[in-house]
């Protein structure tokens, strides 16, 4: 993926939090029907995706937060022994 393509992608999830608010009050006032059917699964979907992507992003602050110990412990060793 290119950057320009990930520009385009960040740009477009910036409004997602509209968009899922609108998905849920627009099926809030719906009729029950296969339309209000296709949107509820549609409204699943993007609760899933929306949790793997919190777990990917714990996942990475966990990484960065090991590293920064890891350094730090490096900094702390050299300090009490040099």
């Amino acid at each position: 993926m290119t950057q320009e393509e990930f520009d385009a992608i960040i740009a477009e999830l910036k409004d997602a939090g509209p968009v899922l608010k609108l998905a849920i009050e627009i099926y809030n006032t719906m009729p029950e029907g296969e339309k209000k059917k296709r949107l509820a699964e549609a409204i699943k979907a993007a609760k899933a995706d929306l949790i793997k992507l919190d777990v990917i992003l714990e996942n990475l602050q966990l990484d960065l937060e090991y590293e920064q110990v890891e350094k730090d412990l490096d900094k702390l060793d050299k300090t009490l022994y040099n």
